[in-house]
C-alpha cells in the first residue's frame, strides 16, 4: 500500500529517531509509554465502571424498596379493579359514611360536600392531617373515588383547610 509522502516522511524520521536512542532511553521510553496507557485504561475503562458499581450498590436498596412500594401499588389497584361498581347513589352513601366514620365532628361549618353524577367536592375547616389521609383512604376504597384537586393550607396547629374535589367512576 502506498502511503502519502508526508506520512512516508513523518514514519520514516520516527523510525530514524528512535533508532538514535540508546538501549537504556529505548527501555525508559516503552515504560513511560506503558504507564500513559495504564492510566488511559483505567481513566476511561476501569475507573468510571467501578464507580457505577458502587453507585448501583448504594442505590440497590432504595431501588428494592420502590419496586416493593411499586408492587403494593399494582395489587392495591388490582384490587380496586376487582370491587363492584357503584351506582351513584351507593357512592354518595359511602361518601357520607366515610366522612361520619373519620369526621365524626364535621359539622356543616367544617366540611360541606357538594355532588355531582361524577365528581364530588368535600370543604374542609381546620381538619387534622390523620383524619385528613384516613378519610381519602376510606374515599378511595369504599366509595371508589379518586381525588382529582386539592387546594389545601395547613395551619399554626398543622391542621388542613380547604377543598378536595373526588372524581367518581
Amino acid at each position: 500500500m502506498k502511503h502519502h509522502p508526508a506520512v512516508t516522511r513523518t514514519v520514516q524520521w520516527s523510525q530514524d529517531q528512535w533508532q538514535a536512542l540508546s538501549a537504556r532511553e529505548r527501555l525508559i521510553s516503552r515504560i513511560a509509554l506503558a504507564l500513559v496507557l495504564a492510566a488511559l485504561v483505567w481513566g476511561v475503562g476501569i475507573a468510571p465502571a467501578l464507580k457505577t458499581l458502587q453507585q448501583a450498590q448504594q442505590q440497590l436498596p432504595v431501588l428494592r424498596a420502590q419496586v416493593q412500594a411499586m408492587q403494593t401499588q399494582a395489587q392495591q389497584a388490582a384490587a380496586l379493579r376487582m370491587q363492584p361498581t357503584l351506582s351513584a347513589e351507593q357512592r354518595q352513601a359511602a361518601l357520607a359514611a366515610a366522612q361520619r366514620r373519620v369526621m365524626p365532628s364535621a359539622n356543616k361549618e367544617t366540611s360541606a360536600t357538594k355532588e355531582t353524577p361524577t365528581t364530588a367536592a368535600l370543604v374542609l375547616v381546620d381538619v387534622p392531617p390523620d383524619l385528613l389521609a384516613q378519610w381519602l383512604i376510606d374515599v378511595r376504597s369504599n366509595a371508589h373515588a379518586t381525588p382529582t384537586e386539592a387546594t389545601l393550607s395547613r395551619n399554626a396547629q398543622g391542621n388542613w383547610s380547604g377543598s378536595v374535589t373526588l372524581n367518581q367512576p
